[in-house]
């Protein structure tokens, strides 16, 4: 059974109700329908943020602690130097433990609940 029905508009026409689905007369017919493989979900934009929150933090606390080591190895006989460093690569050791927790978390949430946080696809356009 196909539901039709006009809506009411301002005397120049009005979209067109079909099948639940309010359609744009103004739009050719196939810009009514998302491009194929679009991001239709909020879900799915949130799983595609998640990722890349946590590849960038990924790449940002190795930096880091590739950084931190460099200063750690020449800072010589200098104390201040060997703390700061020392400090900053403890920091980045915490900051790479805390973004692993946070992926181990996701893959939980992940199996318990059947929504895949990390489900990372580029779409076509």
């Amino acid at each position: 059974m196909k539901l039709a029905a006009t809506i009411p508009g301002n005397g120049e026409g009005g979209g067109t109700l079909e099948n639940g689905r309010v359609e744009n007369p103004l739009l050719p017919t196939g810009l009514q329908q998302p491009p194929e493989g679009a991001p239709s979900t909020l879900g799915h934009i949130l799983s595609t943020a998640i990722t890349l929150a946590l590849i960038g933090a990924s790449v940002v606390f190795l930096f880091i602690i590739i950084t931190s080591g460099i200063s750690y190895m020449t800072a010589g006989g200098d104390k201040e130097k060997k703390v700061a460093a020392s400090t900053r690569l403890t920091n980045g050791i915490i900051g790479l433990a805390i973004v692993f927790c946070l992926f181990a978390i996701a893959q939980l949430l992940s199996s318990l609940f059947g929504i895949n946080l990390l489900e990372f696809t580029i779409p076509k356009l």
